[in-house]
């Protein structure tokens, strides 16, 4: 493999200069001056091969980060709090995963991009409109097989967080630890959590082997729709394979966003 040429460097971005950024309500915004933490990345593909140029971005801000020749990225001078970092390159299935930087912080993060199988197919996810995903939204739950809570609902419910809303769903118990949340399938007896997707895409854990916080899902006041399946069997088939910490077999909640924002470019 030829080695990246110095041209090729990795580009940094200083968050603090493309704000707003949404902190967790009650954190702090950064603290100290120059004591904001660094989110530093790698992104391969299932054979551990770099993919370079791969988009890694924090939903709901302008911030975008370009994965250097060797797969690796960097954000600067990120405000403390709870974020959802997103990757995705052409040709390849988006992943998203919950981080939390604190003051001062270095994370250390990996992502693992899988090849699609159509590349087109990928394209016309990206570019569904709202209109089209209700649409498809309202035929799934026709069909009856999940729960499902569409926009005039959750208004309804006047709900502060998704968790709100969670709480009420059959077949699926809210675990705390700590100050995490997660969504654990209630039908088994013992521990097993429910794999999460917005927009579509798999959340992931902020470490291996630990379910997605939701803390750090959207505000109910951005949310389209939501679904929840209490097993396998009853999930859409198209749904792609959850990321370390949720399990399929589990069931999924599917969050979708009003103009969804993190499937956009």
């Amino acid at each position: 493999m030829r080695r990246p040429s110095h041209k090729t460097a990795l580009l940094l971005v200083g968050i603090a200069q493309l704000l707003p950024f949404r902190p967790t309500p009650g954190q702090d915004r950064g603290g100290a001056r120059g004591g904001n933490g660094v989110i530093l990345g790698t992104v391969t593909d299932s054979a551990l091969r770099p993919v370079a140029e791969a988009d890694v971005s924090i939903f709901l801000s302008r911030v975008h980060v370009t994965a250097d020749a060797r797969g690796r990225f960097q954000i600067v001078d990120v405000p403390s709090g709870n974020y959802l970092l997103m990757v995705r390159r052409l040709g390849y299935g988006s992943v998203a995963a919950g981080v939390t930087v604190q003051i001062g912080d270095t994370l250390r993060l990996a992502f693992t991009l899988e090849r699609s199988v159509a590349q087109l197919g990928a394209v016309i996810v990206t570019e569904h409109s709202a209109s089209a995903r209700l649409r498809e939204f309202e035929e799934r739950r026709r069909h009856g097989a999940g729960e499902f809570f569409d926009q005039q609902e959750v208004e309804r419910r006047n709900a502060v967080s998704v968790v709100d809303i969670l709480r009420d769903v059959k077949g699926l118990r809210v675990s705390t630890e700590g100050s995490k949340l997660f969504a654990m399938s209630a039908r088994q007896w013992t521990p097993c959590p429910m794999q999460l997707y917005v927009d579509g895409i798999p959340m992931a854990g902020a470490s291996y082997n630990v379910p997605f916080d939701l803390n750090l899902l959207p505000s109910p006041k951005e949310i389209m729709g939501i679904e929840v399946y209490s097993g396998a069997e009853s999930e859409p088939l198209w749904l792609p394979a959850g990321p370390s910490g949720g399990k399929r077999s589990c069931g999924a909640v599917l969050v979708w966003t009003r103009d969804g924002s993190l499937n956009r470019p």
